[in-house]
């Protein structure tokens, strides 16, 4: 899902011994803090000095004064944070999440598929917010448009803020006392009642709900891209793109064979 880390453990080994996307360098720093933390670097310099030994090592073209302010204040930042909060540091691995049936019963009597499915969506980055952190009671960090687009709901700006302001009076989600919009507390976790869809794909999360629903979709063998499966099309293996390119392939292998018969 967008926004989260849902296998810590395996971003770390990687890292570890060079292996890591570079792109998210970022990502990868924030949890190699934890991790070295976790092993026992609870001195500020000490810890960065781990993190910048890291970088050193395998970050292409690191410099030491380009990184130094950064990685002492991201270490800083996190080690007030853990003692503030008295966190207990772990390394995060979800497997999979439950969503009950007085759950999905709140949100499908909202009968408006895009407030469904935000709310689903809303749902889901909650729990594993939960998992996180245990005291967290349902709220989530995550922007409007980072929802809209996990939930697949395309809408200009306005209309966004129209859905999340109609689940808000609702009483479905609260906002936090401050001017800070992406802070949204989820009201309709109901962990007591019999777990209905498990999920343990991440990706692509809205179209669990979609299923349970009612709809068919399938992944393109190809590409994993989801598509919406209807009465005519039982036998659709691949999205458009790469049917396309199917044929194509099979085509230049017909033509291989008709050459060298």
């Amino acid at each position: 899902m967008l926004g989260v880390t849902l296998n810590e453990s395996e971003i770390i080994d990687n890292a570890l011994t060079g292996n890591y996307d570079r792109d998210k360098i970022v990502i990868v720093i924030n949890l190699l803090i934890k991790y070295y933390y976790k092993q026992g670097a609870e001195d500020k310099l000490i810890l960065s000095e781990k993190i910048l030994d890291f970088l050193k090592k395998y970050y292409k073209n690191y410099k030491r004064a380009k990184w130094e302010a950064t990685i002492n204040k991201k270490v800083s930042k996190y080690l007030n944070l853990v003692k503030r909060k008295k966190i207990n540091v772990q390394i995060i691995d979800i497997q999979q999440i439950g969503i009950t049936k007085e759950e999905l019963k709140v949100i499908s009597s909202l009968d408006d598929i895009k407030l469904e499915k935000i709310a689903f969506i809303m749902l889901v980055y909650a729990k594993i917010s939960t998992v996180i952190i245990e005291t967290n009671e349902g709220w989530i960090n995550t922007s409007y448009n980072m929802i809209c687009k996990e939930a697949k709901v395309n809408l200009p700006n306005i209309e966004k803020l129209k859905l999340f302001n109609a689940l808000y009076k609702e009483g479905y989600i609260q906002q936090q006392k401050k001017n800070n919009k992406t802070n949204i507390k989820v009201c309709y976790i109901n962990n007591d009642s019999d777990i209905e869809i498990v999920i343990n794909d991440f990706e692509g999360v809205i179209y669990q709900y979609l299923m349970w629903k009612g709809e068919r979709w399938k992944q393109c063998e190809e590409c994993g891209k989801w598509i919406k499966i209807h009465k005519d099309s039982n036998k659709i293996k691949h999205c458009s793109k790469c049917a396309k390119e199917v044929l194509q392939q099979q085509w230049r292998e017909n033509k291989r064979k008709q050459r060298k018969k």
